[in-house]
């Protein structure tokens, strides 16, 4: 089985997100229905705004283990507030320059 670790926004990451992300990361839904399911090894924050500590958190989660590494479903959706985070994009693009397996996590399967 393998291990997966979350990063998250503090400001979009409510915990109706980080359950819906533990469901699809146990059960091998949504993006995982390719993998099969997963154990979570864990859920950090990116350091705030613009994502300043996504690559060094994910980096040290793939040193304790972490065979993927998914960005929280609350990083792509909007809260009550109507926030949605700005800068997924480049966090994922960063992210994917520095690790070889990134999962965006609410989104149906890979095509």
């Amino acid at each position: 089985m393998l291990n997966v670790a979350v990063i998250g926004c503090p400001k979009t990451s409510d915990p109706g997100w980080i359950m819906e992300d533990l469901q699809q990361i146990q059960s091998g839904s949504g993006p995982f229905q390719p993998i099969g399911p997963a154990k979570l090894l864990g859920f950090v924050f990116c350091g705030g705004c613009p994502g300043k500590s996504a690559v060094v958190r994910a980096r040290m989660l793939a040193r304790a283990g972490a065979d993927i590494l998914a960005l929280s479903s609350g990083l792509g959706e909007a809260g009550a507030d109507g926030f949605t985070c700005p800068h997924r994009d480049r966090i994922k693009r960063n992210l994917e320059q520095h690790l070889t397996s990134v999962i965006i996590l609410g989104g149906p399967a890979p095509g």
